[in-house]
């Protein structure tokens, strides 16, 4: 993990929470400016974008308190000499940046959670296409997107339906498996714990099928594979009552119409719950 600020680097690092990094993630080494915002997890190495801030019901959380000078590094240069199998990145905009500078890491990397904006929340931010592109080109395919956030115009905060203006979300992207064939057993490994992690075992049954037809060998594929056939949703312990589908998709109708309106909406989570 990364963490620039001095204080809070040696609190995670006493914890014992992993390996840390005191460090800010960017597109190139060296000193960057990071604006802090009033609400701290709205501040990025680049400004809000104003004009279209002040549409949105969102108060006084972009504004900008003050600017600190930040050390920076690539993920490339950071994680030199470490096998990377996993990837999260939510930097509020400099995304798309951090990405271009991190080849090595694209490469070796199965799996990729990543928030996205779909409009220009920041000046001159990379928008969900050109992220997605980015990431396509290194043999990814989006798997799932998610925690969709809906904000509502500051003029009429409560009227209509609890959805407002798309703003930003979370995509998940996966390996595809035809690159992981001619991997190594450590990103096959590595794509199978993501798959796991996510609730999408269905994959990691697919990739064993991929490799079986390529006519590689995988350790423990046979007790692995029945591990992942046993990984079912809570509802599958219904699906034997006659209706439970109707049932399901009712409750479903009804929540869809009671839920309250409200400024801005999370809507729903990555992947599944098994």
């Amino acid at each position: 993990g990364f963490e620039p600020n001095r204080a809070e680097f040696e609190k995670i690092k006493s914890s014992g929470a992993g390996d840390w990094i005191n460090a800010a993630v960017a597109g190139t080494d060296g000193q960057r400016t990071i604006h802090l915002t009033r609400r701290y997890n709205n501040s990025s190495l680049l400004l809000p974008n104003y004009d279209l801030i002040e549409q949105l019901e969102w108060s006084n959380d972009f504004d900008v308190v003050s600017d600190v000078k930040l050390d920076c590094i690539t993920l490339d240069s950071a994680l030199a000499g470490v096998r990377t199998s996993f990837l999260k990145l939510d930097t509020q905009g400099s995304e798309h940046e951090i990405l271009l500078a991190s080849q090595k890491v694209l490469e070796e990397a199965v799996s990729i959670e990543i928030e996205v904006s779909f409009c220009e929340l920041y000046k001159d931010q990379p928008q969900f296409a050109d992220v997605d592109y980015l990431i396509r080109q290194h043999g990814f395919y989006l798997q799932d997107l998610a925690n969709l956030l809906f904000v509502k115009p500051r003029s009429a905060p409560r009227s209509g339906g609890p959805k407002g203006r798309l703003i930003q979300g979370d995509a998940l992207y996966y390996k595809d498996p035809k690159f992981l064939v001619r991997g190594s057993n450590l990103q096959i490994a590595g794509a199978l714990i993501a798959y796991v992690a996510y609730g999408y075992p269905e994959l990691g049954l697919q990739l064993f099928e991929t490799l079986r037809t390529a006519g590689r060998n995988f350790v423990h594929a046979a007790e692995i594979r029945t591990l992942l056939q046993n990984m079912k949703p809570f509802s599958s312990l219904f699906s034997w009552l006659p209706g439970w589908d109707v049932v399901a998709r009712c409750c479903k109708r009804m929540w869809l119409g009671i839920r309250p309106v409200s400024h801005s909406l999370w809507e729903t989570e990555l992947g599944n719950r098994l």
